[in-house]
């Protein structure tokens, strides 16, 4: 079972990346699937997928040229196939995810929020069973 990881969103100064200028241009295309992003929350509207290495999770985005899935969005997840600029666009349905097929879209970083992604959670301390437990060689 998968834990959820605590996300603190709090909006801070656009990230800017050296690598990354207002209206980049970058090949979006559109994913379906359910279940939990890289930075541990749930895939919902308004989630890219992204390179790492190009815009970091909780980098806040506008996404243009992509008609009516223009906007903003959070780069909450990656994938093995985004890679570059590449950017994978969460839609709720498979139908939306095909009608969307693989576009040309401009990308401008406006800001980001802070993430704590599912890499690094902290175990919980384990509580001590040596005073609930009689020792079975003592006495012997």
């Amino acid at each position: 079972m998968l834990a959820q990881a605590c996300l603190v969103a709090v909006a801070g100064p656009a990230a800017k990346s050296p690598s990354v200028k207002a209206g980049d241009v970058y090949i979006a295309r559109a994913y379906a699937l359910q279940g939990v992003t890289a930075d541990g929350s749930r895939v919902a509207r308004g989630v890219v997928a992204a390179d790492i290495r190009v815009l970091p999770l909780g980098t806040l985005i506008v996404l243009s040229g992509a008609g009516t899935y223009s906007g903003e969005y959070v780069v909450r997840d990656t994938g093995r196939l985004v890679q570059g600029r590449k950017l994978d666009v969460y839609v709720p349905t498979t139908a939306e995810a095909i009608k969307f097929g693989r576009r040309l879209v401009k990308v401008e970083v406006i800001g980001s929020i802070k993430v704590q992604t599912l890499a690094t959670p902290k175990p919980a301390p384990m509580p001590s069973t040596t005073a609930a437990r009689p020792n079975p060689t003592a006495g012997r």
